[in-house]
């Protein structure tokens, strides 16, 4: 699944916070949490947001060639609001900055989650909110790579047949494959997702309505309390509030 159709979902949800807090686009600060390209930044910056993102950056070298990329694809003005780390415990702003916080498919890749979950409450407005979605170890498909359990099995030669085989790829490919799920994923189950966050947030509610914004996704899914399900064994979105 893209991150486009959980940006479309995000975004749903977004206004929904905006009609509660009965504000406009422009009185919302929002971060865009693991940002990429910055494609969610422009869009919510055309729709008239306040909104910002940050994103990962391993290297003073590669960082100065990433922001340069941004400047290309993006403009120097929305380019500046952007802001690159390589400090993957830290979120590089101000305490109090931000009415929202969009995490679209990051916290699964997140090593030390209690660090960034204990970041997204320092950077967030009282009231303010952390949407996040993610799969859980609990999901059925491995979503980066598209293929049924794969972040279920260790990390060797099995894991990688089994890649081989139905992405029917090369070894090499496979393999590749293999070490990015071992060394770049870290799925948990939903309730230690949970557990940590609400040692920090007030409260923590699953939008599972928010997947029938999902466009990739069968419409029997979609269909009443099938979202419940869907959300434990294929992607869920977990609001986090202060």
């Amino acid at each position: 699944m893209g991150n486009g159709n959980a940006y479309k979902a995000h975004k749903t949800f977004l206004k929904q916070l905006q009609s509660k807090w009965n504000k406009s686009a422009s009185e919302i600060t929002v971060l865009d949490m693991g940002c990429g390209g910055g494609e969610f930044v422009v869009d919510l910056y055309n729709e008239g947001y306040n909104v910002f993102g940050y994103d990962l950056s391993i290297g003073t070298h590669q960082r100065t060639e990433e922001i340069k990329m941004l400047k290309t694809h993006i403009g120097n003005e929305l380019a500046d609001r952007i802001k690159l780390t390589d400090d993957e415990r830290k979120i590089p702003f101000s305490s109090g900055s931000f009415d929202i916080i969009v995490s679209s498919a990051v916290l699964e890749h997140i090593k030390y989650v209690d660090d960034i979950l204990f970041e997204t409450h320092r950077v967030l407005r009282e009231g303010g909110c952390l949407m996040a979605s993610l799969p859980y170890k609990s999901s059925l498909m491995e979503q980066h790579i598209g293929i049924p359990l794969a972040h279920r099995f260790k990390q060797g030669r099995f894991r990688i047949s089994y890649i081989q085989t139905l992405k029917r790829c090369e070894k090499k490919k496979a393999i590749r494959w293999d070490k990015y799920l071992a060394e770049g994923c870290y799925y948990r189950y939903r309730r230690e997702i949970k557990k940590v966050g609400l040692k920090y947030f007030e409260a923590c509610k699953s939008e599972v309505n928010l997947l029938r914004e999902i466009d990739t996704i069968p419409k029997i899914f979609k269909l009443p309390l099938i979202p419940t399900i869907c959300a434990y064994f294929y992607l869920d979105f977990l609001a986090f509030y202060k």
